[in-house]
């Protein structure tokens, strides 16, 4: 079975570009995928979001730049987000599986996350 994993790219505020690598995957299970984010700006704060088929936007990572990031608690360990640069951040998922399949975006921003709810 396939996994189809949609990244793209989006404007953070009137100022800052955001734009990932690669735009679409599509990879077998237990395949590894790699997608880069980068932003024009310098925000501290940078975020991936995943949008599956109940529309709801998940909050997956919040990486503050050189500090730990915090990871959703229902994430599966298989994900990992390096912070190797201010406007540089990675997500990685090893051994992909089907549920993984969905809509990653990338945020950057100059304040911390607050509370976060589901959206619709």
């Amino acid at each position: 079975m396939l996994s189809f994993l949609h990244f793209t790219d989006i404007l953070c505020q009137s100022t800052t570009v955001i734009n990932q690598s690669p735009l679409n995957i599509i990879i077998n299970q237990k395949q590894s995928a790699k997608i880069q984010c980068h932003q024009s700006a310098t925000k501290t704060y940078m975020y991936w979001y995943r949008q599956q088929s109940t529309n709801e936007l998940q909050l997956v990572v919040y990486s503050p730049y050189n500090s730990l990031p915090e990871y959703d608690d229902n994430l599966p360990k298989r994900f990992n987000a390096t912070r190797s640069a201010l406007e540089k951040i990675i997500l990685s998922i090893e051994n992909v599986q089907t549920i993984d399949t969905g809509f990653y975006l990338c945020a950057a921003s100059d304040t911390v996350k607050g509370h976060t709810e589901s959206l619709m």
